[in-house]
């Protein structure tokens, strides 16, 4: 029963530091004036965060200015490719026009 007891004293004595060391030692962790690391500079911290804001929102504009970019050179293609298929035809016309010429100059 003694060791018991004894261990309990113990645990009462650590528990009563804990509390007493705790409560002495909140005010001064929640003083202001102690600095963790990196509390003085917020203003640098913050105009980066800024810039970098800034600059996504900048790339996001160019992106969204190269898509459109792209759209166009897309349609400017499609319509090139549309004319070329109509200058092959007309190149097969006047081709097949050639042979029925000379095939007709064979004839007289």
């Amino acid at each position: 029963m003694k060791k018991k007891t004894k261990k309990l004293y113990y645990a009462l004595v650590v528990t009563a530091f804990l509390i007493v060391g705790g409560a002495g030692l909140a005010p001064v962790l929640a003083n202001s004036d102690i600095h963790w690391g990196g509390e003085s500079n917020t203003q640098s911290i913050s105009e980066s965060i800024d810039k970098l804001s800034q600059n996504i929102r900048d790339k996001k504009r160019s992106i969204t200015d190269l898509n459109g970019n792209l759209d166009q050179a897309k349609n400017d293609l499609s319509k090139a490719q549309s004319i070329l298929g109509m200058q092959q035809g007309n190149v097969q016309d006047l081709t097949n026009q050639v042979e029925a010429l000379k095939t007709a100059l064979a004839n007289k």
